[in-house]
């Protein structure tokens, strides 16, 4: 059983072939809260029929209101870093610093970054999946 949201905002859990709306069982209808009901959730799984997983729309389950990344994690960003690369002895991000990225970044994964039209503007980006 996975967990995961529908664009819709409701969570569901994936049973195989099957989804399984538990929104009402999470506190705030997130899943944040999994653990603290996880029994529940999987007695509603256990009991519901739910319906067909085929062609829903997912969303990311989070919605950050900020996102701190700490470059050294992409490797083409370590010669930026200059002297504070970990080829330079720099050894965690306290050292390294960190990069702000934009909540929006964060999106489901049928979903596309849209990048503002800001002519002039060089833009670098990175996709990570959920692995």
């Amino acid at each position: 059983m996975r967990l995961a949201v529908l664009a819709d905002g409701r969570v569901v859990a994936l049973d195989g072939e099957r989804a399984v709306d538990v929104t009402d069982l999470l506190p705030g209808g997130s899943v944040a809260g999994y653990l603290d009901v996880a029994g529940e959730v999987a007695a509603r799984v256990a009991g519901d029929t739910g319906f067909p997983a085929a062609g829903l729309r997912f969303t990311a389950p989070v919605a950050p209101r900020t996102v701190l990344a700490a470059p050294v994690n992409y490797a083409p960003h370590k010669g930026e870093l200059g002297d504070r690369s970990p080829d330079k002895g720099a050894l965690d991000a306290r050292q390294m610093g960190l990069i702000v990225l934009a909540p929006a970044s964060v999106v489901g994964p049928d979903r596309a970054i849209e990048l503002p039209d800001l002519p002039g503007r060089e833009f670098h980006y990175e996709g990570r999946s959920p692995s």
